[in-house]
């Protein structure tokens, strides 16, 4: 591959005009005043570089035969080596050019092609204790790859997803790809990455490749890091010119997936609570201006978003500053469907944490809001654009992947991630009306009517969240509506496709964990739920897939169409219903406030004898002054 220089940023029709492009997020402003459709941004790193193989080869055999025959022949007759230069410059001795394949790229080097680097590959390496000699990587002129090497390959193969996506404009240019996407970026705008963020990728991708191979040698590896990593993020954080670099901010994000990976095997939400703090932070911190680039506004959208869903798992509202440049933010872009959903994603969490803090307390009001969200979540998703349909299949073979024999298609993990974050919203929506409902009692006006539908609306979303763990999972090799109308129903098993990120079994874990936990959920669901989050937690290493199958199975739930509130319910001190895993996180949050109390006063006492030691210290000099030169 050679470099051939930075492309322009400018979208097509500023490209064609020769006028500069403002680059909006939405729409450029020389579309907008030309009155014409923009068609959105080049991925740049694509652009950078071209295959330079058939080239290269050219030049190899051109070499070759310059060579003089009659030179060639006498090293032929007198048993000599040929010179350096003509050593293997046939194309015979080059296998992988000779079929036009690229040459193998080193495992420190990003690249798309994910499926060099499997769960397959690596447990295989691992469990026979051999990996390739550096005298076999000479012969297909790779170099040997170091345990750091791997970590980063691993991350790069589970973690990151290419940054494409059925839609275009401001879409495509701020959310394609995932969160992680944004290394490419970073590495391409900056020349490379920040050590911090090197020791945390390679942290977090040798702890899942020592889960998925179960290598405690790879761990301790994977430990080293993770201290190298924080030494290196608390010293940028100290200087204010690295706090506010972009790397920063994605080096902390990716040491909370390690800790996950990593963490304790029972179930505890501190560490991520802490990190979601952190992180609300740091964005806070970070303020305007990195909503003005598209990595900064790529980065902002997706670790706020982050922040948001946290905030919602806890029933409070998002920090008034964080939800103020979100705001802003959806000022710039377009009128797409996923920014529609955040909207109404911030107007959903501001809802639940007035009900959690009183300020809608009547059932009336509480009903009234909760309805007012949810039908526009609903119409958000009537009108959506063509590559986020989904095409729903039966299947006749069972397997432990599909329910009931029916699984949907999606155009891949990403898009039925969004389609799951609504499901889930209106999930919760719908259960708060119910239990409200309940406070109200069932002479209330349209109580049954409004209990029907909410009811309802719980075991559409369910099943559809259900219905979306193939695809999760990596078992769809296919987008949806490719095939003729025989595929609507399926009589061949479906295959996990080796290079399936292990972000795409991450989505699913809170989607189908509400699924399994709703008051509508039967016993079989929760049982599938159940068996898919234990699935993901051994084959990724999320241990808190494991945590919370363990926590659906050690609880009880009246089932579907039960009048009761669902798995888990509980009583708070004040006599409030609340789910068994508020419960939890209620007693963290006062263990954490415990903890931070006693080391406040900790503080407040070293400072105070410090302050002692200070005039005990001042007093003994004004005595040995007064001492040296008398009273006067």
């Amino acid at each position: 591959m050679v470099y051939c220089g930075k492309p322009s940023k400018g979208c097509a029709n500023s490209r064609k005009r020769k006028v500069r492009c403002d680059q909006k997020q939405s729409s450029c402003g020389q579309c907008t005043k030309a009155k014409k459709e923009c068609p959105g941004y080049r991925d740049l790193l694509e652009l950078s570089f071209r295959n330079e193989s058939d080239s290269v080869i050219e030049k190899a055999n051109a070499r070759y035969k310059r060579t003089p025959a009659r030179r060639r022949a006498n090293h032929a007759a007198e048993g000599k080596p040929r010179p350096k230069a003509d050593i293997d410059t046939n194309i015979d001795s080059f296998p992988n050019l000779a079929s036009n394949d690229p040459r193998p790229t080193p495992p420190n080097v990003f690249t798309w092609d994910t499926s060099r680097f499997t769960h397959a590959d690596y447990s295989q390496m691992m469990k026979s204790g051999s990996f390739p000699s550096p005298a076999a990587s000479m012969s297909t002129f790779s170099m040997y790859p170091t345990i750091e090497d791997r970590g980063m390959a691993y991350f790069a193969a589970n973690f990151v997803t290419p940054p494409t996506r059925p839609t275009h404009g401001s879409f495509a240019g701020a959310y394609k790809g995932n969160t992680f996407s944004s290394l490419y970026e970073i590495k391409q705008f900056t020349g490379g990455l920040e050590d911090a963020l090197v020791a945390g990728i390679t942290a977090t991708g040798l702890a899942a490749l020592s889960d998925a191979t179960k290598s405690t040698e790879v761990m301790k590896q994977a430990r080293r890091q993770y201290a190298l990593a924080l030494q290196l993020i608390n010293k940028a954080l100290g200087s204010p010119k690295d706090a506010l670099k972009d790397s920063t901010l994605l080096a902390i994000l990716i040491l909370a997936i390690f800790e996950t990976t990593a963490g304790s095997q029972q179930l505890s939400l501190k560490e991520w609570r802490h990190h979601m703090n952190g992180d609300a932070t740091l964005l806070k911190f970070r303020g305007r201006s990195q909503i003005w680039t598209p990595i900064g506004f790529k980065l902002f959208m997706r670790v706020s978003t982050h922040v948001m869903v946290g905030c919602l798992h806890r029933e409070i509202a998002m920090p008034s500053e964080l939800l103020e440049l979100r705001q802003e933010a959806f000022q710039s872009v377009g009128d797409e469907p996923v920014w529609k959903y955040l909207k109404t994603a911030d107007e959903f969490t501001i809802f639940r944490g007035a009900v959690r803090e009183g300020t809608l307390s009547e059932p009336e009001e509480i009903i009234a809001a909760a309805l007012v969200v949810d039908r526009k979540l609903f119409q958000i998703f009537t009108d959506v654009p063509h590559g986020w349909i989904y095409e729903n299949v039966s299947s006749e073979v069972e397997q432990y992947v599909v329910f009931g024999s029916k699984y949907d298609i999606y155009y891949d993990h990403c898009i039925a991630q969004i389609w799951n974050g609504k499901r889930t919203a209106r999930i919760m929506l719908n259960q708060t009306i119910c239990f409200q409902l309940t406070q109200l009692g069932e002479s209330t006006p349209g109580y049954e009517n409004q209990w029907e539908q909410s009811t309802k609306i719980c075991i559409d979303m369910s099943d559809a969240i259900i219905r979306s763990g193939p695809q999760h999972l990596g078992y769809i090799s296919r987008q949806p509506f490719q095939g003729d109308g025989s595929t609507l129903h399926i009589t061949e098993p479906l295959k996990k496709s080796p290079s399936h990120p292990s972000l795409g079994s991450w989505f699913l874990l809170w989607p189908i964990y509400i699924a399994g936990t709703t008051r509508v959920a039967t016993p079989e669901m929760r049982t599938y739920a159940a068996t898919i989050l234990e699935y993901v937690g051994k084959t990724t290493g999320i241990k808190l897939g494991i945590n919370l199958a363990s926590f659906i199975r050690d609880n009880s739930s009246p089932g579907r169409g039960a009048a009761g509130a669902g798995l888990g319910i509980g009583v708070d001190e004040h006599g409030k219903r609340v789910g068994a895993l508020r419960v939890m996180m209620d007693r963290e949050d006062a263990e954490t406030e415990e903890e931070e109390r006693i080391l406040a006063e900790r503080l407040t006492g070293q400072t105070e004898q410090k302050q002692a030691n200070r005039y005990k210290d001042e007093n003994e000099k004004d005595e040995r002054t007064c001492g040296r030169y008398g009273d006067g």
